[in-house]
């Protein structure tokens, strides 16, 4: 997701084969675009390991023009349900690093 300079709000998706490479042609869409942009944020699915249990996660990183750091959270989730699994939350979003925005690199 971008919101533009003059305010516009765009939602791309970067459905590839492989997980990594999606995340790497979003990131790659905010470089490019990146003289027009006054925030991003990209998604992604993953995995994180707290306390030696690996977690299914969603991970978000975002930054804006104003500010130099950036951020990357993430939202453990569990699949419940017999027949028809469904994601439910696992404990509290996390603030996993503080990167420098990608508006600012």
């Amino acid at each position: 997701m971008t919101i533009s300079k003059a305010g516009d709000k765009k939602l791309t998706r970067f459905a590839l084969e492989m997980l990594e490479q999606g995340l790497e042609a979003a990131q790659a869409h905010i470089q490019n675009e990146k003289e027009n942009l006054k925030l991003y944020a990209i998604a992604w699915d993953g995995y994180i390991t707290i306390e030696g249990k690996k977690w299914d996660s969603i991970f978000v990183e975002a930054g804006e023009l104003s500010t130099e750091q950036g951020v990357i959270l993430s939202q453990r989730y569990e699949k419940k349900g017999l027949f028809k699994r469904k994601n439910f939350p696992a404990g509290n979003p996390a603030l996993i690093e503080r990167p420098t925005s990608k508006l600012h690199t």
